[in-house]
């Protein structure tokens, strides 16, 4: 079965790219898979471990521009993409994002079309929200994150729906013994990440275990504006700021428990690397992931979204009580195997199965 995943540019280093390298790590030790990136050209380098057995077409399509240039661009993008796919006899193509997948109907219907859903159902624009309704139905199957997520897709038929989460890129040997007195906490500084909530809680904790220490990890657009606010709630000498870290396992390991302030996620794979490191975990319960994550009272706490004081009190009840963070960081590595490799590859070789039984390969 050949099988090719499509994605705007996998040279970037985001949380897309890297699911979809996982996913083609998965499917290559059954199929011949290559990623299609659209955008990207030859020089282009991915940033994530890719298996020798997948391959990397670029396209090098350029998508900026006014609007007419961007019309241009889309009609061009299609036509490549669909010549690659017949010159490869592709069988089954995947859409990594959603601005792609809508390209997958207009495409040959010699192939099988795959979109994949890696945000929350609320959070697409309204144009994205109307494509999606009108587009999605013609493909041949869609994948959420997440049952909650699913939910929202009552305008595909059922038995095009899937549920598959993102896969562990990762197995940690050596978890962390949740002694270390410190929270971490990673992500983009935007809004979507909540750490003004995060630094909210800092005033409390602050005062209830000053012995205790937070570290963020993670640049963007709200840097200067949370550092100050830092200020400003005078925790800037116990929570401190970091750049992103290519040591993620390192870093989760060296730390007593993770802490999730997100106003909204997908599927946080932040949550299961956590876990996969033994760390015991407080979360906000947004939208729509950290529930299907998290098993409540058992690897960690689900407060309600954007209560500061529950996130505190919580955070703080682990920080006072060592058995349980090492109890929990135990279930957390235990409960996150529901996202190893070999389930997630399960349940993309039942989908693929399904989509294929009829095609005698």
């Amino acid at each position: 079965m050949k099988i090719a995943i499509v994605i705007a540019d996998i040279s970037l280093r985001a949380g897309s790219e890297r699911a979809v390298c996982n996913l083609a790590n998965i499917l290559a030790k059954n199929h011949s898979v290559q990623i299609i990136s659209l955008c990207s050209r030859e020089a282009a380098v991915c940033q994530f471990n890719l298996s020798p057995d997948v391959d990397i077409v670029h396209l090098g399509v350029e998508l900026g521009g006014n609007i007419f240039q961007k019309m241009k661009s889309r009609m061009s993008l299609l036509k490549k993409l669909k010549k690659s796919i017949q010159e490869q006899n592709i069988d089954i193509v995947i859409g990594a994002r959603r601005v792609t997948s809508f390209l997958f109907a207009f495409l040959p219907k010699t192939c099988k079309k795959i979109a994949c859903e890696h945000f929350n159902y609320n959070q697409a624009p309204s144009a994205s929200r109307l494509l999606r309704k009108l587009l999605y139905p013609k493909l041949d199957a869609v994948v959420l994150l997440t049952h909650h997520d699913a939910a929202h897709y009552t305008f595909i038929q059922e038995k095009k729906r899937f549920v598959i989460p993102n896969s562990l890129s990762f197995v940690c040997d050596t978890p962390s013994n949740c002694e270390n007195k410190r929270i971490i906490a990673l992500g983009r500084l935007m809004p979507q990440k909540g750490f003004d909530y995060l630094l909210q809680t800092a005033v409390k904790l602050k005062r209830e275990i000053p012995d205790w220490h937070i570290d963020i990890f993670g640049n963007g657009e709200d840097e200067a504006m949370l550092k100050e606010l830092a200020r400003k709630l005078q925790v800037d000498d116990f929570v401190t700021f970091h750049p992103p870290t290519k040591e993620v396992i390192k870093e989760l390991c060296n730390s007593g428990m993770y802490v999730m302030s997100s106003r909204f996620e997908g599927l946080p794979m932040v949550l299961i690397e956590a876990q996969e490191c033994g760390l015991p975990i407080v979360s906000f319960d947004c939208p729509e992931g950290p529930s299907e994550v998290i098993h409540e009272g058992e690897d960690g706490f689900l407060v309600p979204l954007a209560d500061t004081d529950a996130l505190a009190e919580k955070m703080i009840l682990l920080a006072k009580n060592e058995e349980m963070r090492k109890r929990f960081g135990k279930a957390a590595k235990v409960n996150c195997q529901q996202f190893s490799p070999q389930k997630v590859g399960e349940m993309w070789m039942d989908l693929i199965n399904k989509l294929t039984v009829n095609k005698g390969k």
